[in-house]
């Protein structure tokens, strides 16, 4: 159960409530049409809009992989699970149609935004620190959050949900 606070951060972002910076991205500055109408100009009506529960399917697909180290290096890779992509697959397949929602592609750029904010307070696992195997005691590394998908990865993704809503 997502807890309030989480909640309306997220929706927040997506409301203005704090004016866009020179690093909001794009697709959260101006979000297509169909998403502003579905969240409303309030934090009620985009709470009842479950944007918030459909970008959760989608950090959970990061939060419950499989990480290994990369041998020999600071990198960090990943094993996603298939039932949750699946998951992930299905809830924006019903989220479409039953919004209604024809900009397939301007959902998964607001999805792409804001899964990585679509994450419980009380997860863990969802940060790291990697070290050099041999780092001779010093403390230095790679930092991860695992919010949010990997961009090589999140492209793969985005194709096959597409796919999967206008095929089937």
């Amino acid at each position: 159960m997502a807890t309030h606070y989480a909640r309306e951060g997220f929706y927040q972002k997506l409301l203005h409530t704090a004016p866009p910076d020179e690093y909001t991205p794009e697709a959260i500055k101006k979000p297509p049409e169909e998403i502003k109408n579905l969240i409303g100009d309030s934090l009620e009506i985009a709470e009842a809009s479950g944007l918030y529960e459909l970008c959760q399917k989608y950090s959970d697909i990061s939060l419950n992989s499989k990480k290994f180290r990369v041998e020999g290096t600071c990198d960090v890779g990943a094993y996603f699970r298939p039932a949750d992509i699946e998951a992930a697959k299905i809830a924006t397949k019903v989220y479409v149609k039953r919004n209604g929602i024809t900009d397939i592609q301007g959902l998964m750029a607001v999805i792409k935004e804001m899964h990585r904010h679509a994450v419980d307070d009380d997860k863990t696992g969802t940060t790291a620190f990697v070290a050099p195997e041999n780092n001779g005691g010093t403390i230095f590394g790679m930092y991860y959050s695992f919010r949010g998908l990997p961009e090589d990865f999140w492209g793969k993704l985005e194709k096959e949900v597409i796919t999967y809503i206008e095929e089937t």
